[in-house]
């Protein structure tokens, strides 16, 4: 395994572009793979770099590093930055989360996934006040309860639960929950799902009773169709309806590719003539309907006994 805690650190040490021999120093043998994945080339210091070079007047590096024989020194020169959407990408996968990259104008931040309808956001800042003036910004801009990720939680303070409370917002660390493996890939120990869903928002959208009714019928219809042997309507209905999870974790939980389950969703919103987001608010009443005919069959089969 990959020193994971290193590189967690090292992503809140230099939110900046920062020289590539720092990140060497700092990641040692994992540099190459950890650069190759979640790094690229800060383009103004490839410019300048390059136009040193050309005038004779590239300097050795800020601290000593001694390359392999034969590997110019010169790529140790260009800065180095995070590069946003592959990591973002990385993290949403692993913790089984639809990805969904959006910039949301708070220096270092953006929104990397969502679960239902509350944004995933990821921070990374170099001090406490840059945190906290990032936190302070997504408070005042999110009318609705999020979670909070950042590498560590080396800023994470009091003044910012006390932030994060006005929302019921949650945070969470990554050096905590993921881990960098071999491949450069990240894996959790958990899914997003678990950890995060309490912190999900309340549905207070009103749900009529004929309303209900209807999509409960509908529901039940789901058993009906074409025979499918994986990831059946009725399953991912469960899935993605009732238990709110992510098309990921669906495809995970029935053993099939992604491209399935977008292909059932299609099908399952054409036969409830609802979107998937808006079944979800439905998703309570139509558990309390089963439960209720569950419990009217058996009171009924119990009374054909008893005559």
């Amino acid at each position: 395994m990959l020193p994971a805690l290193n590189f967690w650190h090292a992503l809140e040490n230099f939110d900046k572009p920062t020289p590539a021999t720092w990140w060497s120093g700092k990641l040692g043998n994992d540099y190459q793979l950890v650069r190759d994945k979640y790094l690229q080339p800060n383009p103004e210091s490839e410019v300048e770099v390059a136009k040193q070079v050309e005038l004779g007047r590239a300097q050795e590096p800020p601290i000593p590093y001694e390359p392999a024989p034969g590997v110019s020194i010169i790529p140790y020169l260009v800065k180095l930055e995070i590069n946003w959407k592959p990591l973002s990408s990385a993290i949403a996968k692993a913790f089984g989360l639809q990805s969904k990259f959006t910039e949301v104008g708070i220096p270092s931040t953006r929104q990397i996934a969502e679960l239902g309808d509350m944004p995933i956001l990821l921070t990374i800042q170099s001090d406490d006040e840059l945190f906290q003036s990032a936190v302070s910004q997504l408070v005042a801009m999110c009318e609705q309860p999020f979670v909070l990720l950042a590498p560590t939680r080396g800023h994470f303070n009091v003044k910012i639960t006390s932030l994060l409370s006005r929302k019921n917002a949650g945070f969470f660390d990554l050096e905590s929950h993921l881990t960098l493996s071999a491949d450069g890939s990240l894996r959790a120990s958990k899914t997003g799902g678990e950890l995060f869903s309490k912190y999900l928002p309340e549905q207070k959208e009103a749900v009529s009773e004929s309303e209900a009714v209807k999509l409960f019928a509908l529901m039940k219809s789901l058993k009906s169709g074409p025979s499918i042997r994986k990831a059946t309507l009725e399953q991912v209905f469960q899935f993605l309806v009732l238990d709110q999870k992510s098309q990921v974790e669906t495809a995970r939980l029935c053993k099939c590719s992604e491209a399935t389950i977008s292909a059932r969703v299609k099908v399952i919103e054409k036969r409830m003539d609802l979107p998937i987001k808006q079944l979800r608010a439905f998703a309570s009443r139509l558990r309390d309907i089963d439960i209720q005919k569950d419990q009217r069959a058996k009171t009924l089969n119990k009374r054909e006994l008893v005559d």
